[in-house]
């Protein structure tokens, strides 16, 4: 009885094993694919990639969080949809976010409540900052190291009107932090999160011009 119980423990947990180094496999490949789009008309491939892994995979946050990243992209190239697609990516957020609540997820929800914002910055910034700061506060509390919590600060502040308090002075440091943070994260597994280094480079040339 004893060999028995081994021998099926052994079998679940070879199953198990199988089944974990599959989506590593799967999501690796398109997490490489997404960072790796250069043209408008890859996002729609890029977000059928991750809704399929979002499926095969219902407990994993991983493939809704990249899509809701994708759609967050998708919303910001679309002119006259912008408000709808990101409430896609928030829906996306929203079913990571009953799986768990991390820093990761948190920034990404950030983000898409920057896009939402920007449909129209000059009457929703003031109704929707407390949300888009409190998503990054409460990701600070779970990770303070995580990059990404500072590459949306700085942009925020680069972005900012100067009679608000914004433009390069107060970014800089902010940008200079993310990118330390982010030099720290090379090595680490391919399919997490990496996105950021772009962004901080370009608001750091640009403000030395």
């Amino acid at each position: 009885m004893h060999r028995l119980f081994v021998f099926l423990f052994m079998l679940s947990f070879s199953s198990l094993k199988a089944q974990t180094s599959s989506f590593e496999s799967s999501i690796t490949d398109a997490a490489n694919y997404f960072n790796l789009i250069s043209k408008e008309d890859q996002y729609a491939i890029s977000l059928k990639q991750f809704t399929v892994l979002s499926n095969s995979y219902p407990k994993e946050w991983l493939p809704k969080y990249y899509a809701a990243l994708v759609q967050v992209k998708i919303a910001l190239l679309s002119k006259d949809d912008m408000d709808a697609q990101a409430d896609i990516a928030i829906d996306w957020i929203n079913k990571s976010k009953k799986l768990q609540v991390n820093d990761e997820i948190l920034c990404a929800e950030s983000l898409a409540l920057t896009t939402k914002m920007q449909v129209n910055p000059k009457w929703r910034w003031f109704s929707y900052k407390e949300r888009i700061y409190g998503s990054l506060q409460k990701a600070k509390t779970i990770n303070p190291n995580n990059p990404r919590i500072y590459v949306l600060e700085a942009s925020l502040q680069y972005h900012l009107p100067k009679l608000l308090g914004g433009g390069c002075n107060k970014a800089i440091p902010i940008a200079k932090q993310a990118e330390k943070l982010l030099n720290l994260e090379i090595g680490k597994k391919k399919y997490l999160p990496s996105w950021g280094f772009t962004s901080i480079k370009e608001m750091l040339t640009n403000c030395k011009n």
